[in-house]
């Protein structure tokens, strides 16, 4: 993983933390390549390739959203969960999904709803599609 456009290589250890077990624990290599900074921790994330400088993950869920797509960018020199995409099966065929936007607390604040196929989130979970 790289940071900062990809300017500074990142560290991630896995801590079996969260509720899949696939938490982590992110470093970013400063660019002198003589210490490392502690981002803090996080689930494990990938480059999102829609939205320069995030990081997403796909988190599992129970209750009124399943799955949750998490997105998080480094901020203040910590990784922090910015928003998140919220999926909630209407049936077989339809999701209910909300976009929603994350305070520094972690409390979460609906900004737009829509509703999509089931084709439409698998390819929106997996990364190969944008999801709103």
């Amino acid at each position: 993983m790289t940071f900062d456009g990809q300017t500074n290589q990142g560290l991630g250890v896995a801590t079996g933390k969260g509720r899949d077990a696939t938490g982590m624990h992110y470093w970013k290599v400063t660019k002198n390549g003589k210490s490392m900074l502690d981002l803090g921790e996080a689930p494990g994330l990938t480059s999102d390739r829609f939205r320069k400088g995030f990081f997403s993950a796909l988190v599992s869920s129970t209750g009124n959203y399943q799955p949750i797509l998490y997105y998080y960018a480094v901020e203040c020199d910590t990784l922090r969960a910015k928003t998140a995409i919220t999926f909630s099966p209407i049936d077989e065929n339809f999701y209910i999904v909300n976009l929603m936007d994350i305070s520094a607390s972690g409390s979460m604040r609906r900004r737009k709803t829509t509703q999509i196929s089931t084709k439409e989130g698998d390819l929106c979970m997996t990364g190969k599609k944008q999801c709103m």
